[in-house]
């Protein structure tokens, strides 16, 4: 997918959480098995706040810092 704001390739994702802790984006294909900021960061995602208890598949675009997420 192309990013609507500079054109650019983005990176297919999910934003993920489990109950009462952090929202945060993994590229696609990697997991976490304890959603800390450490192995979040390490499997070369980012925590986006606090809440939510699912995951929704999101395309982030490094370039821009955008995320764009099918609701």
């Amino acid at each position: 997918m192309k990013c609507g704001y500079c054109n650019e390739r983005m990176e297919e994702g999910t934003l993920q959480s489990a109950a009462n802790r952090k929202v945060y984006y993994l590229p696609k294909g990697k997991s976490v098995p304890m959603a800390n900021k450490v192995q979040i960061e390490k499997a070369g995602g980012f925590i986006l706040s606090k809440g939510l208890s699912n995951k929704a598949k999101a395309f982030y675009c490094p370039k821009c810092s955008k995320i764009i997420i099918d609701i």
